[in-house]
């Protein structure tokens, strides 16, 4: 163990580099071969072995990195990670124990990935844009602004009572949670799920008005579509639906004409199309 510690301290003495010249890596080693460096840069990767170089400057000593399964992986941020998670070209921190070889090696204790820095992350706010080609969409959130969204083939969009995609989100939907790997750097959260916000009052039992628009006497159940509030509405009539006049007398249907105002009791259906499910339909007009 000596002889390589002799070996790797006259590599550093007869590199030529200055190191107060240089931002690179950070080198300390104990009297037994314990060893902490900071940012070794990965060249190649085999299996759980790095093959790294650590920078001064233009100068650079190589260090191959072993890992094991008592090897612990965290990332920049401090978060927990596996060893999948490093490519060519990231910077590491690690730490552990010189081995006995010409070649410089270190079997590591601990692996931290600087160039990642991401982290699971809650976020929430009012949906700003979105891009159905890049399966994204930016949110407003109150804390760090806008972030970008990326949904993948696992995430769970949820939407009241209701399991959807990224198709369903409009622009100006408030959603109360988006959880996932968040990029500090891109400030780009790969969602696990994403949940919107729904009025738990939207979906119960009220009273509407509107002006008849279509009849349809020959479907079972019979329908009828009303304007309300500018929104064209699919009105389901179940055998039991009361069908009144403007003095809550029951009536035919077939006495309705197009453009009658109508008052109906019922609740609108927790699905794409906008049906309402009558208790009563009642004709103003008539």
């Amino acid at each position: 163990m000596k002889r390589d510690i002799i070996i790797f301290c006259a590599v550093f003495l007869l590199s030529p580099f200055i190191t107060s010249a240089f931002s690179g890596s950070e080198v300390h080693i104990t009297k037994d071969g314990l060893a902490t460096i900071t940012d070794t840069k990965v060249m190649q990767i085999a299996g759980g072995t790095f093959f790294t170089r650590m920078y001064w400057g233009d100068s650079y000593v190589r260090l191959t990195i072993k890992t094991n399964s008592n090897t612990k992986f965290f990332r920049g941020t401090g978060e927990p990670t596996t060893l999948s998670e490093i490519s060519v070209g990231d910077m590491l921190d690690v730490s552990g124990e010189l081995g006995g070889s010409d070649v410089l090696t270190l079997t590591a204790v601990s692996v931290k990935n600087s160039s990642v820095q991401k982290k699971q992350t809650v976020f929430s706010g009012k949906v700003q844009s979105i891009d159905l080609n890049s399966k994204s969409f930016v949110l407003d959130d109150k804390k760090v602004g806008s972030v970008t969204v990326v949904a993948t083939s696992t995430t769970r969009f949820i939407k009241g009572n209701r399991t959807l995609d990224l198709a369903h989100i409009v622009v100006g939907d408030f959603i109360t949670k988006v959880a996932g790997d968040y990029n500090i750097t891109t400030k780009t959260v790969v969602a696990d799920s994403v949940i919107t916000y729904v009025d738990p009052n939207y979906y119960k039992p009220k009273n509407f008005q509107g002006i008849l628009k279509e009849i349809n006497l020959i479907s079972v159940p019979m329908s009828v579509k009303v304007s309300i509030d500018g929104k064209l509405f699919m009105v389901k009539l179940a055998n039991n639906t009361s069908i009144l006049n403007k003095a809550r007398l029951p009536v035919s249907l077939g006495r309705f004409v197009l453009e009658d105002v109508v008052r109906l009791y019922g609740a609108i259906r927790e699905i794409d199309e906008p049906i309402i499910d009558a208790e009563i339909l009642r004709n103003i007009s008539l």
